[in-house]
């Protein structure tokens, strides 16, 4: 296998699915929305971009002497989102935080996330900015899932 991105991030979208309420859109990738609802989105690093966006990162190296397997390193990057249309910004704040959250918790209970060669995953960095219209409040979170494999 070349790389355990494609799986982790299957993994990864199942996962938040299973782990966020109902009413939270989880989406695999840079999908077009047209709401304003709490959403994640998996394999993301730009939002508001129109063009193409970094969905993840990776490093490999030689394991062994012997050539035979590799560690990979990496991130994979997440947009995380609520808007409420009180126009409350700790709201929005808190409850955009308690998305990514979930997926800490998700991670923190499984982090190998069933993926072959995956040794470890949680959330890394992040950036967080807020705002607020006439329509409401707002906050979104990129941040970074990092790993590790042996592949």
């Amino acid at each position: 296998m070349p790389s355990v991105v494609p799986a982790f991030m299957a993994a990864l979208y199942a996962g938040a699915r299973a782990a966020l309420p109902a009413e939270v859109q989880v989406l695999d990738g840079d999908t077009v929305i047209d709401t304003s609802d709490d959403f994640v989105m998996i394999g993301v690093g730009d939002v508001d971009s129109e063009n193409r966006t970094t969905a993840a990162t990776s490093r490999q190296e030689w394991a062994n002497a012997n050539y035979t397997a590799r560690d990979e390193t990496g991130q994979v990057l997440c947009a995380a989102s609520s808007f409420n249309g009180d126009g409350d910004i700790p709201k929005a704040r808190v409850d955009t935080f308690a998305l990514m959250a979930a997926i800490e918790t998700m991670l923190h209970n499984t982090p190998a996330m069933g993926v072959e060669g995956l040794l470890w995953s949680g959330v890394g960095d992040f950036d967080y900015d807020q705002w607020q219209s006439q329509s409401g409040a707002a906050g979104l979170l990129i941040f970074r899932i990092d790993y590790r494999a042996r592949i």
